[in-house]
């Protein structure tokens, strides 16, 4: 009888194991009946080797010296719920990156945020839109937002200096900032 008990308790802790867990923040769905014009779509999610903490995107050491547009504003971040799935310019999201999100800035654009109350700055691309929650102007990463340290508070107002990416020739068309 004890033998039995301990090959299902094995087997338990091998499906617990081995079953993957729903996405961070899903919840148990009640109702299994879904609606005819309901679709539903699988979310990919990238090798884990992709999504590790990477080295800072040095390239933006090599923006132009007067920035395009500055200001100040409001910034969040966003991180773990969307860690792996596809941004709006389709690469994968990296909360490990030095990326933000912003609702109209071209893709590839470089923000130069600073952080007035602790001084501390970063370099982010943006690769994403967002984000639209109130006023804010920028949705960064988690990296990014541990660079200047507003991980605890979730939002902070922060100074921004917005480097355009280089039209290439031939191009057309004009970048929408707000």
């Amino acid at each position: 009888m004890k033998q039995i008990i301990l090959i299902c308790l094995f087997l338990i802790a091998l499906i617990v194991k081995y079953n993957p867990a729903p996405p961070f923040g899903a919840s148990a769905v009640k109702n299994t009946q879904v609606p005819a014009h309901v679709s539903f779509t699988k979310v990919a999610y990238a090798d884990e080797e992709e999504m590790k903490p990477q080295k800072p995107d040095t390239s933006v050491l090599t923006a132009k010296s007067k920035p395009n547009i500055s200001g100040t504003g409001k910034v969040s971040f966003y991180a773990h719920q969307f860690h792996g799935r596809r941004t709006a310019n389709g690469e994968r999201f990296n909360m490990y990156a030095l990326t933000a999100a912003h609702k109209t800035l071209p893709f590839g654009s470089r923000v130069y945020v600073v952080n007035p109350t602790n001084g501390k700055t970063v370099w982010v691309r943006i690769n994403d839109r967002g984000p639209y929650v109130g006023e804010r102007k920028f949705d960064l990463s988690l990296a990014a937002a541990q660079k200047i340290g507003i991980v605890k508070q979730g939002t902070a107002r922060v100074q921004y200096q917005v480097f355009l990416p280089e039209k290439k020739k031939g191009g057309k068309g004009r970048h929408v900032v707000g």
